[in-house]
């Protein structure tokens, strides 16, 4: 994969252009204010009631709305990766391009499965960071950034990838550096991550063990220490080295080594490359698509059965006797 740096971009590219950042939310005003900040001239894109209107008017970015602030501009930024962000762009913004514009897109798996689609004729360039908008704009004070994706989708101007590298290292991405990739890759592997090791293990295997565990006659407040509070280290864990992880000879190493031995089998392992397969085809994002069409059926029966699920009442209790970690109004409504 190639790597990029401050050296490799050229900021006078993306400061020629007049850009519109399309987005209700604090993502629009991160991204507004960092191109703002390295000079090029910008406005936001946003629906008549969306909350960062007023935190935009404090920091003197103008606000209008899609259709308007898409008609003005020759570079649009899509923040918004929700549900419908699609809808909207194809409704609002794709009729309101002009013929020189590009797009940059922040999430990767909207255009690989066609939840949002550009017209043809235009630059279409991924630029992904890898941590939130808070986490942008709190490294761009610092001096420093947040590393992102970069990946060309459209390039009718035979300059779409010096474009992608000029964005980036005005949101400061080549100061940590720029991963070169494809819009494919980047969002394939995302999906993947969420549905086969995310959604696994937090949804699947930590709800499993909390139940083996109560079955097994252990309180709940143990179980739920055990399979979901222990999490934390083992994240942390993982970050810091995921191939070979903390080394004190420990049982609790041995049994960690263990486990990773004897459950990661070869079972599970063709159990991930049907997952990947469905991924990689679309069928996943087939599925998405038809449950949003009949109302979110299946997706709030998921949410249903989870929230239903006894280690979320649990954890809310147990939290409470571990003031460092931040709870909310919720945790302290239903302990005790």
């Amino acid at each position: 994969m190639a790597m990029y740096f401050d050296e490799h971009a050229e900021l006078a590219v993306v400061q020629s252009r007049r850009a519109a950042v399309l987005g209700d939310g604090p993502d629009a005003l991160v991204h507004a204010s960092a191109l703002r900040d390295a000079g090029v001239d910008v406005r936001i894109g946003a629906s008549a009631d969306a909350p960062v209107r007023d935190d935009a008017d404090t920091v003197g970015i103008g606000v209008f709305g899609v259709a308007e602030a898409v008609g003005t501009a020759d570079l649009v930024v899509v923040v918004d990766a929700g549900p419908t962000a699609g809808e909207r762009f194809a409704a609002l913004a794709a009729p309101a391009l002009a013929a020189s514009a590009a797009v940059v897109v922040v999430d990767p798996v909207a255009l690989r499965f066609g939840l949002l689609v550009v017209p043809s004729g235009h630059d279409v360039v991924l630029v992904q960071p890898l941590a939130g908008a808070t986490a942008v704009e709190r490294e761009l004070s610092a001096g420093r950034g947040v590393p992102v994706l970069v990946a060309v989708q459209h390039d009718s101007s035979g300059a779409a990838l010096e474009l992608a590298l000029s964005y980036a290292k005005a949101i400061g991405g080549t100061r940590a550096g720029a991963i070169g990739t494809t819009v494919e890759a980047a969002a394939e592997a995302a999906l993947f991550g969420e549905y086969a090791v995310a959604g696994a293990v937090i949804d699947g295997v930590v709800s499993a063990g909390f139940d083996t565990l109560v079955e097994g006659g252990y309180p709940r407040d143990l179980a739920y220490l055990a399979c979901v509070h222990s999490l934390r280290g083992a994240v942390d864990r993982v970050a810091s080295d995921v191939a070979s992880g903390a080394a004190d000879g420990s049982l609790m190493e041995f049994a960690r080594r263990a486990g990773g031995a004897s459950l990661a089998d070869a079972h599970l392992r063709e159990v991930l490359r049907r997952v990947l397969s469905e991924v990689r085809d679309g069928t996943l994002a087939r599925e998405f698509v038809a449950d949003r069409g009949a109302g979110s059926p299946q997706l709030g029966q998921l949410r249903a059965a989870a929230d239903r699920h006894p280690v979320v009442a649990t954890g809310r209790r147990v939290r409470r006797l571990l003031p460092w970690i931040a709870t909310t109004r919720s945790d302290a409504r239903h302990a005790r």
